[in-house]
């Protein structure tokens, strides 16, 4: 594993490690960058409603 530094914390191959590739142990993750996109709380039975929701109309269209 290679040491990482402060300035390689950065290093945007470090995010493609985690992002990417899965790798979080060796990448670096950015937590928080999307929280002021949260704009309610929902439960996942009504996700999941949307979601099948939205994939109907999308296949009535195609």
């Amino acid at each position: 594993m290679e040491e990482k530094t402060n300035n390689s914390l950065f290093d945007i191959s470090f995010a493609k490690s985690a992002i990417l590739d899965g790798d979080i142990e060796n990448g670096a993750i950015w937590a928080g960058q999307n929280v002021g996109m949260i704009k309610e709380i929902t439960e996942v039975k009504d996700v999941i409603e949307e979601m099948k929701d939205g994939w109907r109309k999308y296949l009535e269209i195609y």
